[in-house]
Order: structure tokens, then C-alpha cells, then sequence
């Protein structure tokens, strides 16, 4: 039990880290343009942009993007790689968390996986991860089973061509519905 109430705190913070404090009001969009396309998927074309906005607000611009961000705060840095295609979202984040009065956990890694219907996630902390249905995933946001989709964050996103695979869920986590 205090492995799993650990866990939950790790996740909770990480996910807290990630998508918490600063704000920037600069948005730049570059008119570079890449064509995107997979085996199934359709052609879509996809500009570069640099934009402050949300994960909800990202996967509503359709298209394909991988984007990535940096993200400081008091308790420490945490950067991320997110891929978008259509409804599907795969988020790879790296947190360094620093907490006066606990010992140093050093880089903790979460993974976000949505595919339109349900949100996985997982860390580096554990061989446990956490399935919510799309639908509840508002009503258990406060959870660590959730990665807040509606933190504005500053994002540097270029299209890219769809590689499914970053959408395979990882075969060595078991996964808890919440």
C-alpha cells in the first residue's frame, strides 16, 4: 500500500511539475510546411509553429505534429516530447524534481498514451500504470491517473510523418483501470 500511495505522490508531482506555473503571452508561427502521411492515415499538410497553448488544443488543430517543451518551476525542470495524430496522443515527459526536506529521486520519466477512447499512463517509478476512459478523464483530472491536458505550455511542434508505433502501449506495464 505505501508503495502505491508513493507512487501516486510521484506521479501526481511529476504530472504537477509538467503542466504547473509560468506564463508567456509570445506566439510565433513559422510558415515552413511538411507533408505528413502513414499507411493509414491521410495526407495532411502540417506547419511548423511555436505556440503557448494546451495538449486539448493541440490534437483539435488535426494534423500530424511532434512537439516539445521545456517547463521550469520552483520545484524543479521537466521537458517533453509530445506526438499528435488526429485523436491520437503519445506525451513522453522527464521531470527532475527537487524537494526541500525529501531525498533526491533524480529524473523521473511518465509516458501519456491516448487513443481516443482511453488515456494510459506510466513512469519509470513502477511496473503498474493507470488506463481512464476518455470520458472520465475530466472527472479524475485531480488523479495521477491523469495527465492534465488543459495546462498552457510554450510548444515548438513541426509536422512529422506518422510512425504508429509510438502509440504501442509498452508490453512490460500492467495497466489498472481507474
Amino acid at each position: 500500500m505505501a508503495k502505491i500511495v508513493l507512487a501516486v505522490l510521484v506521479l501526481g508531482g511529476a504530472a504537477f511539475l509538467i503542466f504547473s506555473g509560468g506564463n508567456k503571452d509570445d506566439v510565433k508561427t513559422e510558415e515552413n510546411t511538411q507533408e505528413s502521411q502513414s499507411a493509414d492515415e491521410v495526407n495532411v499538410e502540417s506547419k511548423d509553429f511555436e505556440e503557448k497553448t494546451t495538449l486539448s488544443k493541440l490534437m483539435g488543430k488535426g494534423g500530424n505534429y511532434m512537439c516539445t517543451f521545456v517547463h521550469s518551476t520552483q520545484m524543479g525542470e521537466s521537458t517533453g516530447s509530445v506526438y499528435i495524430s488526429n485523436k491520437k496522443i503519445r506525451g513522453d515527459f522527464v521531470s527532475k524534481v527537487s524537494v526541500p526536506g525529501l531525498p533526491n529521486m533524480g529524473d523521473i520519466t511518465t509516458h501519456m498514451i491516448s487513443d481516443g477512447e482511453s488515456v494510459y499512463t506510466w513512469s519509470s517509478m513502477s511496473a503498474e500504470g493507470y488506463k481512464v476512459p476518455v470520458a472520465q478523464e475530466d472527472k479524475t483530472a485531480e488523479s495521477s491517473a491523469s495527465v492534465p491536458t488543459d495546462q498552457e505550455l510554450d510548444y515548438k511542434c513541426v509536422g512529422w510523418t506518422v510512425d504508429q508505433s509510438k502509440f504501442s502501449l509498452p508490453t512490460n506495464i500492467t495497466f489498472k483501470a481507474v
